[in-house]
């Protein structure tokens, strides 16, 4: 089931999935939608670590990745992108 919404990810827990040049990193954290004055539509999923602490935000007018359950991430919800 692919989700549509970034709506839905808000309160969530969230794992990102980034790929770049055949290199996976996955990043979990929790996610908050809301509506920015310049941005728009955005979901910011905060990530803290032992290492850092720092916020993603997609902007869901350009958002082109994939939504999924995240149960095999131990999240809610998995965002995979690539660049």
């Amino acid at each position: 089931m692919l989700v549509n919404c970034m709506a839905q990810l808000d309160r969530a827990t969230i794992a990102l999935e980034l790929s770049r040049g055949g290199r996976r990193t996955l990043l979990r954290g929790l996610g908050s939608y809301s509506c920015d004055p310049d941005l728009g539509k955005i979901l910011t999923v905060s990530i803290a670590d032992r290492e850092s602490s720092f916020d993603f935000v997609l902007r869901e007018d350009l958002f082109d990745g994939i939504i999924t359950p995240g149960a095999g991430s131990g999240c809610d919800y998995q965002i995979c992108l690539e660049s």
